[in-house]
């Protein structure tokens, strides 16, 4: 009876870590009034109404994961004020120098606009890691702080951390909005010496740096330098060309995109379809509207609203927009 009643109890503490993980700020709603007071854990009651000793998290306070987990799923949901308890609780429980767990923290009060939460925790922090680092850069990248995210960068890089793609994919970003190409070139130097022009997001970020600073030539350079590209990338590029009223170098780019098999995405659509504002865009215009109907996007409405505002600014009608839709999906549909 006693080895039955034991499975028993463990079969429902793997059951209560479960629906804690999958859903911890139901969990931490229900439970953080009698996680204050210590002196009514002992009345806490499973929904079986069998007294247990302490509530789950107690029970499991020395388990660093379930704290982790409880701090990123109020990141994940913006709930700064669970975020401020649970920050509560981890120095109650004597977690205020873990590492992982100090990082989790800045990164939570980062992504909840609450940054200069986010620096105090880390000035306060014994040990940090790299991912730390860039928990808070992110922060302040958020917050739209550029100078600070720079020089936090720099202060990383004296103290002989090194980086991680994050880092750079986040500082060249910095770079960008601060139009620092001095700054972005040491970058790019660093990238190839680190081996991290591989990583489609630092690539994307770097061609983005370059196109932002009306660098055309070196963006060009490294778009075919990269030996990864996604969407993403590909429609940077041509949003660097629309930037710099490079219209015709665009409609290249989305053909060669096209004629390589990648998958156009609306995104990239509305990225060239904005740049039209000329009566001599119109060709163009009539192009890519065909492509959108081909690829069966007629029907969104965020391309539909920039289709026909992009028919007006060229100086036609809404009679002409209507006639490519019928001719268009009159020959999708003999194809």
């Amino acid at each position: 009876m006693v080895l039955k009643h034991q499975i028993k109890t463990t079969h429902f503490l793997l059951s209560r870590a479960l629906s804690t993980l999958l859903n911890p700020i139901s969990f931490l709603d229900n439970n953080f009034s009698s996680l204050n007071n210590v002196s009514t854990i002992k009345n806490h009651e499973d929904h079986d109404s069998k007294s247990f000793d302490l509530p789950l998290v107690v029970q499991l306070q020395h388990n660093s994961h379930i704290l982790n987990k409880l701090i990123s799923s109020c990141a994940s949901s913006r709930s700064l004020h669970l975020g401020i308890q649970v920050h509560s609780f981890v120095l109650k429980l004597g977690f205020s120098s873990n590492v992982y767990i100090n990082t989790a923290l800045v990164d939570m009060y980062g992504i909840c606009s609450a940054i200069y939460d986010a620096q105090k925790v880390f000035d306060e922090m014994p040990l940090r890691n790299v991912i730390t680092w860039n928990s808070l850069m992110s922060g302040y990248l958020r917050a739209r702080c550029m100078d600070v995210l720079i020089r936090l960068y720099v202060g990383m890089y004296m103290l002989g951390i090194s980086p991680s793609h994050s880092t750079f994919s986040t500082v060249l970003v910095g770079c960008s909005e601060l139009k620092a190409v001095g700054l972005g070139e040491q970058l790019h130097c660093l990238c190839i010496k680190f081996g991290f022009l591989s990583n489609v997001v630092v690539g994307t970020a770097l061609l983005e740096m370059y196109w932002k600073c009306s660098n055309v030539d070196d963006s060009c350079r490294v778009f075919d330098d990269l030996p990864n590209k996604n969407v993403v990338t590909w429609t940077s590029m041509i949003n660097g060309y629309t930037r710099n009223k490079q219209t015709d170098n665009a409609m290249r780019m989305i053909r060669k995109m096209m004629g390589l098999g990648r998958k156009v995405d609306r995104i990239t659509y509305n990225t060239l379809l904005i740049s039209f504002c000329d009566p001599k865009d119109m060709i163009h215009c009539e192009q890519i509207h065909c492509c959108v109907i081909k690829e069966g996007l007629e029907s969104d409405m965020y391309l539909a609203v920039t289709l026909v505002t992009v028919y007006s600014q060229c100086g036609s009608s809404i009679e002409d927009f209507y006639k490519i839709c019928s001719t268009c999906w009159f020959s999708s549909v003999c194809a």
